[in-house]
C-alpha cells in the first residue's frame, strides 16, 4: 500500500518538477525496470541504492534550473529510490538522465557565489612528467591544494577548495564518481568550489592509502577520507567517508580521467544531505597543551566538534581504541582542571549495552543544533554539578543539578565521584541569561556515581557507574 501510494505521488510530482524549469530534460528514473534515483553533488555522492558501482553515460548537459529546482527534482528521485523493490545491497548502474543534467545546475551558480572562476592556461601544461612525479603532485594536492596554487587560502585538499593542479590535467579530462560524470576540467573545478565550506574546521581531506603507480596500466591510485559541511543554505554535515580514487594518465603524461568509488551508504547519505546542520562555522581547535599525551591529542582530534550520534561504525571503532589506550595508560588525575563546562562528543554504552544514567539528560541522537554538557564547580574535594540536555537548542533544555564529592583521595586514576542530585527542571531560555530562564520542576532525585578516567586542559573521559559502565568523552566548552 505504501509503495503504491508513493508511486502515485511520484507520478504527480515529476510533472510539477518539469514545470519548474523551462528546459527540463526527460525524467527517466528506471533501471532494468525498477525505480532508481540518487542525489549527487560534485565529489559527494548520495547514492540511494547503497552501491558504489561505476556510473556514467557521458558528460551532463547544463539546463537553466535554479538551485531550488535542482533540490526539488533530486528529492523526487530520492523518494523513488526509497520505495523501490531493490534491497539495501543493490546498486544503480547509472544516474537517471534528468538528474545527471540537473546536478550540473550547480555550475551556473558560480556567477552568484562570489567566487572567482578557475583560470586554466593551456600553455602551462606540464606534459611528459614521469608517473612518479605526477603521483607526488597529486598526493600533495589532495592534502593541500596550496601545493598546486601557491595560495595560503587553499590550505585544504583540492576536493574542498577546487584548487586542482590543472597543469597535469587535460582540459577535457573526465571526472567520474559512482553516480555522476563530468567532462571538462574548468567545469569540474567550478563545481568543487561550490561544494564544501572550506572555512569550517569539519571540512577536510586526508590520505588513507598513499598513491601508488601502475606503470603498465598508466594509472595512479590510492584511498582518501573526507567529510565536512556542504555549502548549502541548511549547511548539512557530511560525516567522514572513504573513497578509492584512480587517475588514468594518457600518452602525453596528462591525467585524462579521474575515477572514484565511494564507501558512503545510500539512505544514510541522503539523510545527511537533507538534515539541517547546526548553522555554525566551527573554528580550528585550541592549541595542543605541552603536556598532553599523544593518545589524548589523537582522541581530541577525532571527537572535536562532533555530536555523539554522528560517527560511522569504523570511526567509532577507532575512537574506542583510543579511549581504551588512555584507560590502560592510567594517567594521573588532574581534578583541578574539572571546573567549567564540558560538552559531550562521544558516548560508548557499557558492556551490557546500557546507556548513560537517567539523571544525565543526554540525548545522543538529538537534533544537530542541540548540545549536551555538564558544568562543574569543584575545589579539589567538593563542589556542584549541573547536567544539561538541550531539546530545542539553548531555548529549551532539561537541567539536573546536585552536589559533588570525591570518594577516593589517593590521587590515582580513575577517581570515584558521587553526585547527590537534588532537583531538575524543564527550562526555557539560555543558561547564559539565567535571569530570564524559567524552569518547570521535574521530580529527578537520587545518587549518581561516576569515575573520572582522565581530565586534561581540553578533554575529559568519564565512566558512569549507575549507567552500567557507559563512557562519555567530552571537550571543554566555552
Amino acid at each position: 500500500m505504501l509503495k503504491t501510494t508513493a508511486i502515485l505521488w511520484l507520478a504527480q510530482a515529476i510533472p510539477v518538477a518539469k514545470s519548474l524549469s523551462p528546459a527540463t530534460p526527460r525524467a527517466d528514473t528506471t533501471t532494468n525496470g525498477k525505480m532508481t534515483g540518487c542525489v549527487t553533488y560534485p565529489n559527494v555522492v548520495l547514492n540511494l541504492r547503497s552501491g558504489v558501482g561505476d556510473g556514467g553515460d557521458g558528460p551532463p548537459r547544463l539546463d537553466s534550473a535554479s538551485r531550488r529546482h535542482w533540490i526539488f527534482r533530486s528529492a523526487v528521485a530520492s523518494f523513488a529510490a526509497l520505495v523501490s523493490d531493490a534491497g539495501p545491497g543493490s546498486a544503480s548502474d547509472e544516474l537517471p538522465d534528468f538528474l545527471r543534467r540537473s546536478s550540473s545546475a550547480f555550475v551556473p551558480l558560480l556567477e552568484s557565489s562570489g567566487k572567482a572562476p578557475p583560470n586554466i592556461d593551456r600553455a602551462t601544461k606540464s606534459a611528459g612528467l614521469p608517473l612518479a612525479d605526477i603521483a607526488s603532485i597529486l598526493q600533495k594536492s589532495l592534502e593541500s591544494s596550496a601545493a598546486a596554487t601557491g595560495s595560503a587560502a587553499d590550505g585544504k585538499g583540492y576536493f574542498v577548495t577546487g584548487g586542482v593542479p590543472s597543469f597535469i590535467f587535460r582540459d577535457d579530462c573526465i571526472f567520474v564518481d559512482p553516480t555522476n560524470s563530468v567532462t571538462g576540467l574548468k567545469k569540474y573545478m567550478r563545481a568543487l568550489r561550490l561544494l564544501f565550506d572550506p572555512d569550517d574546521h569539519r571540512t577536510f581531506v586526508e590520505i588513507v592509502t598513499p598513491l601508488a603507480v601502475d606503470g603498465r596500466k598508466r594509472t595512479i591510485s590510492g584511498r582518501i577520507r573526507s567529510g565536512g559541511v556542504l555549502a548549502l543554505p541548511w549547511r548539512p554535515v557530511v560525516r567522514p567517508y572513504e573513497s578509492d580514487i584512480t587517475f588514468f594518465v594518457d600518452a602525453d603524461g596528462l591525467v585524462a580521467e579521474q575515477r572514484q568509488k565511494w564507501s558512503v551508504g545510500a539512505v544514510e547519505a541522503l539523510l545527511e544531505a537533507l538534515t539541517p546542520g547546526d548553522g555554525r562555522r566551527v573554528p580550528p581547535p585550541p592549541p595542543v597543551p605541552a603536556e598532553e599525551p599523544p593518545s589524548v591529542t589523537a582522541l581530541f582530534d577525532a571527537v572535536y566538534s562532533r555530536k555523539p550520534g554522528a560517527y560511522r561504525p569504523e570511526e567509532a571503532a577507532r575512537v574506542d581504541v583510543l579511549v581504551d589506550r588512555i584507560i590502560q595508560s592510567g594517567y594521573p588525575s588532574a581534578d583541578g582542571l574539572l571546573t567549567g563546562r564540558w560538552d559531550l562528543c562521544y558516548l560508548r554504552p557499557g558492556p551490557d549495552g546500557k546507556g548513560i544514567d537517567r539523571r544525565l539528560p543526554f540525548f545522543p541522537e538529538n537534533l544537530p543544533f542541540n548540545d549536551n554538557y555538564q558544568i562543574f564547580a569543584y575545589d579539589g574535594k567538593n563542589g556542584d554539578v549541573t547536567n544539561v540536555g538541550e531539546i530545542a537548542g539553548p531555548l529549551l533544555s532539561v537541567r539536573v543539578s546536585g552536589t559533588l564529592a570525591r570518594l577516593s583521595d589517593d590521587g590515582k586514576s580513575p577517581a570515584r565521584f558521587r553526585a547527590d542530585i537534588d532537583g531538575g527542571g524543564l527550562c526555557f531560555g539560555s543558561d547564559r541569561e539565567k535571569s530570564a530562564q524559567k524552569c518547570i520542576p521535574l521530580p529527578i532525585r537520587g545518587e549518581g556515581l561516576f569515575d573520572g578516567i582522565y581530565v586534561g586542559e581540553r578533554l575529559r573521559i568519564g565512566r558512569n557507574i549507575n549507567g552500567g559502565g557507559a563512557i562519555a568523552v567530552q571537550i571543554r566548552g566555552k
